[in-house]
């Protein structure tokens, strides 16, 4: 039986976010819920990424391009970081 519209459970059709939003380098916004380098198609290799978290702490990050982080960020130091809300 194909899949309707009202015939998935809540846990299914609701997307874990809602919005995107690319900062900029060194611009803070609102603490978001999730991370991810916005990779090119050149690149393989993973980026180091000064990130500031909601708490006001500051660590570096590997990212690897395209995989999401589920952790709460106001700023980055690379202009391809997307957050997610």
């Amino acid at each position: 039986m194909a899949y309707g519209s009202q015939s998935r459970t809540v846990q299914e059709s609701v997307a874990p976010y809602f919005k995107a939003l690319v900062p900029g380098a060194d611009v803070e916004a609102k603490p978001c819920r999730g991370c991810m380098l916005a990779a090119a198609s050149n690149q393989s290799a993973n980026v180091d990424v000064l990130v500031t978290f909601a708490d006001g702490s500051t660590a570096t990050v590997n990212f690897a391009g395209g995989t999401i982080y589920p952790f709460a960020a106001i700023k980055t130091d690379n202009a391809g970081v997307i957050f997610f809300y």
